[in-house]
């Protein structure tokens, strides 16, 4: 069971999105988004509070392997999480936001 966020790239985007057995948690961010890196802790909290329950990822959309994903999500400001269950997106949070407001949102998408 993982507790901290894993790093994925649109090479596993299938197995580790797409096929998992849990609802899955996509942080689309950058190293060079400060709201993003403010957020890496929470994140990493959050992937703690929820393990089990959900899976917990990270994408660089600062890489040109994964700059389809970014199209075919509309991905157009990060950081930006997307809840997907069974390989379709359930839920959608754009900007950073507190951890309690988050945990909110994440309980409100796996019911």
């Amino acid at each position: 069971m993982a507790t901290e966020p894993l790093d994925i790239t649109a090479d596993g985007w299938e197995q580790e999105v797409t096929a998992s057995s849990l609802p899955v948690l996509v942080d689309f961010w950058s190293v060079h988004c400060p709201p993003c890196v403010r957020l890496a802790p929470t994140i990493s909290a959050l992937a703690a509070d929820f393990a089990g329950r959900l899976k917990v990822t990270k994408l660089d959309i600062g890489t040109a392997e994964n700059e389809e994903l970014i199209v075919n999500f509309g991905i157009r400001g990060i950081p930006c999480l997307i809840i997907f269950k069974g390989g379709a997106e359930i839920a959608r949070q754009e900007g950073a936001k507190e951890k309690e407001a988050l945990r909110k949102w994440i309980e409100k998408a796996l019911t």
